[in-house]
């Protein structure tokens, strides 16, 4: 049991919760991402580590495409930083330890959130001066992406940060025409239809669920179960959270992603692309 986590608990958890986000979601776009849009070897050369590679549709090309590659190297440095202040309230990053039942480990004096506060100032200009501007620029010069890649349209945000006047992010099932139901985990099952295990425990919610192995089955591939909301597929994640909170009137959500929609001329529909999670990325889904 969590017990009642005291307010200060609340708020340190959240800054714990936050700097992963961050370091998570600069090394999704920048060193996971990037380089299927962005030619480092066309700006560098044949550098290591940025060959072998798989050659790909490259649209950016000169004064651009350096920015972006020099932007990689300095988002190495703006990770880094992430992770400094992560361990400052949670021990070590990864996997932090300052986190435990009632609250946590680590008490706010004036030193550690000082430490905090420079480097969140450093990283929050990346993020708004070279981080959503970069993109904005692979969106633009990728627009067609924006038709493929839709993935089931049907979301699921658990809701996330608990802050003391309640969740930063709200809960909830969002239909492919965002329209939203209250989220229930007892409608949360699991399928084994092609999981190593007995049919027996398929469709079960995980508190009733049993574990039967069965290594003969036909067309198994996995020893994963596969989790389903009503029996239906949902997609998890940032896109989930962000739109979740658009469609449920978060002020400030709402005008972060009309701003962008905006700007790229794209509509709501579109988020359910191959650019609808980056972007939802990029605004610290």
């Amino acid at each position: 049991m969590d017990g009642k986590v005291p307010d200060n608990g609340k708020l340190i958890r959240a800054l714990i919760f936050g700097a992963s986000f961050l370091q998570s979601h600069i090394l999704h776009f920048y060193h996971l991402a990037a380089l299927d849009y962005v030619d480092a070897v066309g700006a560098l050369g044949e550098l290591y580590p940025f060959v072998p590679r798989y050659e790909g549709d490259y649209r950016i090309s000169g004064k651009a495409n350096a920015e972006l590659v020099n932007h990689y190297v300095t988002a190495l440095d703006i990770r880094r930083k992430c992770h400094e202040m992560l361990a400052i309230f949670g021990g070590r990053m990864p996997h932090e330890v300052g986190i435990v039942p009632g609250g946590v480990t680590e008490k706010p004096t004036e030193d550690k959130i000082t430490n905090f506060l420079w480097r969140l100032n450093e990283i929050r200009n990346f993020v708004d001066n070279v981080y959503i501007p970069d993109v904005l620029a692979v969106a633009k010069s990728y627009d067609d992406y924006f038709g493929i890649g839709a993935g089931c349209k049907r979301l699921l945000s658990y809701g996330g940060f608990d802050l003391p006047n309640g969740k930063l992010f709200k809960s909830g099932i969002i239909s492919p025409d965002f329209k939203v139901e209250p989220f229930a985990k007892e409608n949360i099952t699991e399928d084994v239809k092609h999981s190593w295990y007995a049919d027996c425990d398929s469709g079960k919610n995980p508190a009733q669920g049993e574990t039967k192995p069965d290594l003969a089955k036909k067309r198994a591939y996995s020893f994963l179960k596969s989790p389903r909301y009503k029996g239906k597929v949902c997609e998890v994640g940032p896109l989930s959270r962000m739109v979740g909170n658009y469609v449920q009137g978060d002020a400030k959500t709402k005008k972060l992603v009309d701003s962008v929609l905006k700007e790229l001329g794209e509509g709501v529909g579109d988020l359910f692309s191959v650019f609808g999670p980056a972007r939802r990325q990029s605004l610290g889904g």
